[in-house]
Formats: C-alpha cells, structure tokens, sequence
C-alpha cells in the first residue's frame, strides 16, 4: 500500500539529515520546506528518520512494509489553501489529510477540536504530564488556614528570578 506522508521538519522532533548534509554540500540553506530550496533527499521517506517522532514514524511504516511517498509543506495544494487560510502548517496537514492529498502527517502537533472536525485522528503515543509540588508556607495547613486569593501565584514564586 501506498502512503502518502507528510514530514512536518521541527528540530529533535522530525529531521532528515542527509538532506541537510546535501544542501551543506550544494551550498544551499536547509530548506525541504521551500520549493526553491528542497534537494532530492527532502522527498525521499527513508531519510526522515531523525527526531523522536521522525525515528518512530520510520520504524513503524518499513515494519508495515509500507510503501512511503515523502511530501513536505512544499507539496502543500491550492486545494488546501482554499479551505484554510489560519496560519499553522499543523492544521494546513490536516486540511491535506482531508482533501485525500495526504495520508499521514508526521509530526509533534496537538489533537484540537478544530482539527479533528476536518480529518480523523489516531490515538496519541505519548503523553507529557507535569505537575507542580510545593511546600506549605509555615504556619499553613490545617482546616483553620484561610486561603487568600493574592496566594494563587504565590507557587511560581521559585520560578521568580
């Protein structure tokens, strides 16, 4: 099967090095986004395995035994440009996605409602959880304390430089 994916280019995220060395090599400014600038190796699926999700992206379609067609925000249609004129190339993906011009898009973007109203989207494979912990102040805690409204930013106060 034929899946046709597009590279979203983010730094330690989807990257394709030998087109970066290519265009060192020509000359040329790092550029698979840009028409003008795009070397072969931008286009071909197999180099897009850098980055955290470039490397798993890669992983999964050679183990599906995928046949992949490499696009990147170069290949992006009128047909898209049409129905979104927002500015996130996330979302303009998406838009392919919709249009049946893209099958996957890879890349570390967010599930937003906007987005899945115009394309299904496949579970997240990962997951950022951060919390905060903090120490009481002394003398707080028990069922007496009162809580002041002016203390809600009071937990960022070590983030304070």
């Amino acid at each position: 099967r034929v899946v046709r994916a597009m590279y979203m280019d983010s730094s330690a995220v989807v990257e394709n090095p030998a087109a970066r060395a290519e265009a060192a090599r020509l000359g040329l400014e790092y550029n698979c986004d840009d028409p003008a600038l795009a070397v072969p190796q931008c286009f071909m699926a197999a180099e897009w395995n850098s980055g955290w999700v470039g490397e798993l992206a890669t992983t999964i379609l050679t183990n599906l035994g995928a046949n992949v067609v490499a696009l990147t925000r170069a290949n992006f249609t009128a047909a898209s440009a049409q129905m979104y004129q927002g500015g996130s190339s996330y979302t303009r993906c998406v838009w392919e996605v919709n249009r049946g011009m893209v099958d996957l898009c890879v890349g570390d973007f967010w599930e937003t409602n906007e987005r899945r109203g115009i394309a299904p989207f496949s579970s997240n494979f990962d997951l950022d959880t951060m919390r905060i912990l903090t120490t009481p102040l002394p003398g707080a805690g028990g069922a007496s304390s009162s809580f002041e409204a002016s203390q809600i930013l009071d937990i960022f106060k070590p983030f304070a430089t």
